[in-house]
């Protein structure tokens, strides 16, 4: 999975502006990879914040993971605990997956300006690292991978960061909380 990275949607403005204005020299590529460092909202103060986050928790085995899975997250030493205390959402304009035939699809909102995937983060000696959570795919999603990210509207944005009761609900019910259309990534094959 790629995420993909629009600075010109009103939303990220405003979440850019912020975190520009803490790190003067951030830039972010179109397209977002494991490894490279991602925008994250996340709660610090009791009030929702913007910040930088590597994608994926690096291991002490020096391997990067990158996904959780909804169905196990709670019952990983890795992730339950920042599940608890240090959820996130990764703002991204959309995302990019491949088929079982090495070709690459967009994956786009059909009505809002943007994505918001849920995520879980963690504090590390230099700034954060996140990790997107992700469930069984369905809609077009399913018709092309197996999994996807845990997308939130705008409206249960809140809940993700807030409500812990309500978080986990989202991680028991997999299903399109956000409608999404799908074309064809032009000269993209594996």
């Amino acid at each position: 999975m790629i995420w993909e990275f629009s600075p010109a949607s009103k939303p990220m403005v405003a979440i850019m502006r912020e975190i520009l204005r803490k790190y003067p020299n951030c830039e972010f590529g179109r397209e977002l990879f494991p490894g490279n460092p991602i925008p994250i909202l996340r709660v610090s103060g009791g009030k929702t914040t913007a910040d930088v986050a590597d994608w994926g928790y690096l291991t002490q085995k020096g391997k990067r993971v990158y996904n959780a899975r909804s169905e196990t997250l709670l019952e990983k030493p890795l992730f339950g605990k920042d599940f608890v205390q240090n959820r996130c959402v990764i703002p991204v304009t959309g995302f990019c997956e491949w088929d079982g035939d090495g070709t690459g699809w967009d994956f786009l909102p059909q009505e809002e300006e943007m994505l918001y995937l849920a995520g879980v983060c963690r504090k590390k000696a230099e700034g954060w690292e996140a990790t997107v959570v992700t469930e069984h795919a369905s809609g077009c999603v399913g018709e092309i991978h197996h999994r996807t990210p845990l997308i939130l509207s705008g409206e249960n944005l809140r809940q993700w960061l807030y409500d812990e009761g309500q978080a986990r609900q989202f991680l028991e019910e997999a299903k399109e909380r956000v409608l999404l259309k799908r074309k064809k990534m032009e000269g993209e094959t594996l």
